[in-house]
């Protein structure tokens, strides 16, 4: 009792519905909100207090079970939705995070939603990996939705074993996965064990997002154990989104990617590829993705790959990847392509517009920053191919491009301005562009903002 004397209390209590509980223990605040019926749970002043080692401590217990106890005091007997976090909680160890873990089930053993954020929590590898992976994998069975961050927490392989080594799993329901490994070192093993002991177990997941950026030592055979898992097993996935920024994804992996998911992923409709400086891949590569990607995916509506000074793909590798998404893939509906620093021309805006010219996009988003060789005239080419009949939202983005003038506002101002009246939402970025003046840019988006609800022109 003696322990429950240093929780403070305060509840907030509005319409029945919303309820949030601040509780003072060892100079550290923790606040715990309810909204219907979620929970969400937040662990406040860890970045910069060091009393919050306190969570290693036994005395954690009580806090979730006063918890528990004043919410079923007024009223909520279960909950189906779980948010924790610990962000950048540097002594947030494998203790407490036991300790999160065992209280998943005593909220609600009908959860169907849980989002979990360790980020930069450095020592939670151990026994409270593995609680936590007993907890998600085995003692909830209702859960449909899991997103979880150990990004930038050191994990390595031991880490990926211990959080997913477990005797059965009980996901049936599961439907969308997110996992966040960012940074986490992982190897070839972590990626074949991830795959064989989770990806392979969670047949009926409709939504897929998995990130891997900044794990340099992940080679040929842990990305074809990851493509080939995904393929082979998640044939119901309708949405797919893959992070390998930073990593050594070359054009070898690509080609595994198209050949480990060919005629397999048949109801996928949307796409996400991080390539962010992959330097390794090229045009060729590039190129044999959009072939792939045409022969694949022909139920696909939305595309997006960022392709950030990715800079072996020339103007070559994006006329290859347009000319094989144009003969094969059907109508896309929302493309989105981000090509910063990768030395783009005149030349590659050209066939970008050859495929807008043919295509039923409704929402188009181009990153050309820094692109050093463009100018006006591979400008006024695109935006007269891009303005097509169905676009409804246009995004471009130039900054840096210290060759473009004011001459193609100017002349959209005086001839083309009729044809952007289609759009909804129009943005386009000329920061850093040294030749393009401010008056002109405020002209011209003034003149857009009679017809187009949201035009913004930096």
């Amino acid at each position: 009792m003696q322990q429950q004397k240093q929780l403070d209390w305060k509840g907030y209590h509005s319409t029945g519905l919303n309820y949030i509980l601040n509780i003072k223990h060892l100079e550290t605040n923790y606040w715990v909100r309810v909204e219907g019926n979620k929970i969400i749970g937040l662990w406040t002043n860890t970045y910069t207090t060091r009393q919050v080692h306190s969570l290693d401590d036994p005395r954690t217990k009580v806090i979730f079970h006063e918890i528990m106890s004043r919410l079923r005091l007024h009223g909520w007997k279960g909950f189906n939705q779980y948010n924790f976090s610990a962000n950048r909680c540097e002594y947030f160890a494998t203790k407490a995070l036991s300790i999160v873990a065992k209280s998943l089930p005593k909220y609600s053993q009908k959860l169907d939603a849980v989002k979990l954020d360790f980020e930069r929590c450095p020592d939670i590898i151990g026994d409270g990996l593995k609680n936590l992976g007993l907890q998600i994998c085995k003692n909830l069975p209702y859960l449909k939705k899991v997103a979880i961050s150990f990004s930038w927490c050191s994990l390595q392989d031991k880490g990926i074993i211990q959080f997913l080594k477990q005797t059965s799993y009980k996901l049936k329901r599961l439907s969308n996965l997110e996992l966040d490994l960012n940074a986490c070192y992982i190897t070839d093993v972590g990626a074949r064990y991830l795959s064989s002991h989770l990806l392979k177990k969670i047949r009926a997941l409709k939504q897929l997002k998995l990130s891997f950026g900044w794990n340099h030592q992940i080679s040929k055979r842990g990305f074809e154990s990851l493509f080939g898992s995904i393929g082979h097993n998640l044939i119901q996935l309708n949405s797919l989104a893959l992070n390998f920024q930073y990593c050594s994804l070359n054009d070898i992996a690509l080609d595994t990617f198209g050949m480990k998911t060919k005629n397999r992923l048949k109801s996928l409709q949307s796409l996400q590829f991080n390539l962010n400086s992959c330097k390794s891949i090229t045009s060729k590569g590039f190129g044999n993705l959009g072939l792939h990607l045409g022969q694949n995916f022909k139920q696909l509506q939305s595309l997006i790959l960022i392709c950030r000074e990715c800079r072996e793909i020339s103007d070559q590798g994006i006329a290859l990847f347009c000319e094989g998404i144009r003969k094969n893939l059907p109508p896309l509906r929302k493309l989105s392509l981000d090509f910063e620093k990768c030395g783009v021309s005149n030349n590659g805006l050209e066939e970008l517009g050859s495929y807008f010219n043919h295509s039923e996009l409704q929402e188009i988003s181009l990153n050309f920053t820094y692109s050093l060789k463009l100018t006006d005239q591979g400008l006024k080419n695109l935006i007269q191919r891009v303005l097509i009949e169905d676009l409804r939202v246009l995004d471009l983005k130039f900054t840096g491009c210290v060759l473009l003038t004011s001459q193609p506002l100017k002349d959209w101002l005086n001839d083309t301005i009729e044809k952007f009246k289609s759009l909804k939402e129009l943005r386009m970025d000329f920061f850093q562009c040294p030749l393009i003046h401010q008056d002109i840019k405020l002209s011209l988006q003034n003149s857009l903002k009679e017809f187009i609800p949201v035009c913004k022109i930096r």
